[in-house]
């Protein structure tokens, strides 16, 4: 469902934000200026100080690094950068071979054009709403590839993030809200620059056509309308709003597109073909019915599945049709069915996850219409038998390359280099945006603070 997340979330742009902001904040405008009088934090600077470097290590954290003012004046504390550069450093957010002191300065740049935009967003009425943070919250534990309890998402937040699950709520929730303001900006600067004239029903059309198809390869059909309807209201959506967001994504690309130059080229595209070749391998692929015989958590309760596991697995043999005839009698208690063009590959941990190494190790050597006796995965005991099966293959730039899906290895490089250029024409909007805020509040960045 991932086409489907494009349009339903509108994220194309926003995974570049934090980026934008951090590399290329606006100009800077240090004032050696004392602590702000009613500053938050229980007194100024003593006036027997004469240089930070003079301050102990907790009243260095206490001093205020930069003031921004919009709508209302807040202060990013010395403390605050610390914590933040740590953050951004362990998640990798930080351009090589930059010394200590550029590093902390785009940093601050950062948090500058953050506090900038929110003030902006908030003083046109923008909010965000607790199902919008749950919505976000949900996208970042499902991106662990398996379920995971309370305690270890907290955990890993902390880890990964270095937020606490509280901070990191509220992080998310002043995220969503400058995420609503930046792409209102982006979309009002597209239609001035009416990119979205060109814009065709035949272009919307054929989006949609592909996120039919992205369902036809799912299900190894075609869904009916109704079919179709179904998914989008899931999302909360009918057919008119879904094509006035396509519009409008499409209105975005075109404007961010031109913004970075236009279109890849074929020149570019057989360039990063060639330099890449060695990424693109199609690994072994296979389709399979499977048969699953459930165990619970208890010991018992598997040893009773598989005595059923082997029973079933001696009476199917090597038989194809008797495999049928089983699988037909288990379909309607969901323990059985169909799994197409599913890459089994050591290397990919989310295909772990969901089969497990066992499960991999005995399927793959399998040929078609062959049966495989008792299999343990994840979830069961199975019985499968492969229906198609592809071999690894090194590909060109005309081959498919993924099964069950149209795409060629030359729309697949097409498509990354399109993100690239959304990506830097995102950046160039978003860093536009964060120097007109600057001209147009004031912010005081105290530049001896930066050095530790």
């Amino acid at each position: 469902m991932k086409k489907f997340a494009k349009y339903f979330l509108f994220l194309i742009i926003f995974a570049v934000f934090a980026t934008g902001f951090l590399f290329g904040g606006g100009k800077k405008e240090p004032k050696a200026a004392p602590l702000p009088e009613g500053t938050p934090i229980g007194g100024g600077a003593s006036s027997s100080v004469s240089s930070p470097n003079d301050l102990s290590g907790d009243q260095r954290d206490l001093q205020n690094v930069a003031k921004v003012t919009l709508t209302k004046s807040e202060y990013i504390f010395v403390k605050q950068l610390r914590v933040e550069v740590d953050r951004r450093s362990k998640m990798q957010e930080i351009p090589p071979q930059v010394s200590a002191l550029d590093l902390h300065r785009m940093v601050l740049d950062a948090m500058i054009s953050e506090r900038l935009v929110l003030q902006a967003a908030e003083r046109v009425g923008i909010s965000s709403s607790n199902a919008e943070l749950e919505q976000r919250i949900q996208m970042v534990r499902a991106s662990a590839g398996r379920p995971v309890t309370d305690q270890e998402f907290s955990e890993g937040i902390e880890k990964q993030y270095g937020l606490s699950y509280s901070a990191f709520q509220t992080y998310l929730h002043e995220d969503i809200i400058r995420q609503k303001y930046i792409e209102q900006y982006i979309v009002q600067a597209a239609e001035k620059a009416k990119a979205g004239d060109s814009i065709t029903d035949s272009d919307i059309n054929n989006e949609i056509q592909g996120l039919k198809d992205e369902l036809a390869a799912q299900a190894g059909r075609p869904p009916t309308d109704e079919e179709f309807n179904d998914v989008i209201k899931k999302q909360g959506m009918d057919l008119v709003t879904l094509r006035g967001q396509i519009r409008r994504q499409l209105l975005v690309q075109k404007y961010l597109i031109s913004i970075a130059g236009g279109a890849p080229a074929e020149e570019e595209i057989q360039t990063f073909y060639n330099r890449n070749k060695a990424r693109f391998i199609r690994p072994d692929t296979i389709s399979f019915d499977w048969i699953r015989i459930p165990y619970g958590a208890s010991s018992a309760t598997k040893t009773a599945a598989r005595t059923r596991a082997e029973e079933l697995a001696r009476k199917i043999g090597s038989s194809s049709s008797v495999f049928n005839e089983e699988s037909a009698i288990v379909e309607s208690s969901s323990n059985s069915g169909s799994a197409r063009y599913i890459q089994l590959t050591t290397e990919d941990p989310r295909i772990q996850q969901v089969f497990g190494l066992e499960f991999i190790d005995k399927a793959l050597p399998l040929e078609e219409n062959a049966v495989s006796g008792i299999i343990e995965g994840r979830q069961g005991f199975f019985i499968i038998k492969v229906t198609r099966k592809y071999r690894q293959a090194n590909l060109g730039l005309e081959d498919i390359y993924r099964w069950g899906n149209p795409a060629t290895v030359r729309d697949l490089i097409n498509s990354q280099l399109m993100q690239r250029a959304l990506t830097n024409g995102a950046a160039v909007v978003t860093n536009t945006l964060a120097e007109d805020l600057r001209k147009e509040g004031a912010v005081e960045i105290h530049e001896e603070l930066l050095v530790w």
